[in-house]
């Protein structure tokens, strides 16, 4: 199990993502990298972050189903089985 959730992972991502975007502009425009490189590592970044996100909404989506709906308590159950 790893220490960080996959929500904070998806932000630090999302975080990563937004510096990245302010920085490489930078240095685009200061000639010390590519506009084809910084575009790739956008991309890459970009599907991490989209990576963590299907992960939090799988979690939460688990997290979900754990817990009886109206429909599922047990005093419902047996009536609903009945």
């Amino acid at each position: 199990m790893s220490k960080f959730s996959p929500t904070e992972k998806k932000k630090c991502a999302e975080r990563e993502l937004a510096m990245r975007l302010r920085v490489y502009t930078k240095w685009i425009a200061q000639g010390k990298m590519k506009l084809e490189d910084a575009e790739r590592e956008m991309d890459l970044m970009r599907s991490i972050a989209e990576d963590y996100l299907k992960l939090e909404e799988k979690e939460n989506a688990a997290n979900r189903s754990d817990r009886p709906t109206l429909f599922e308590a047990d005093g419902d159950k047996q009536i609903i089985d009945q």
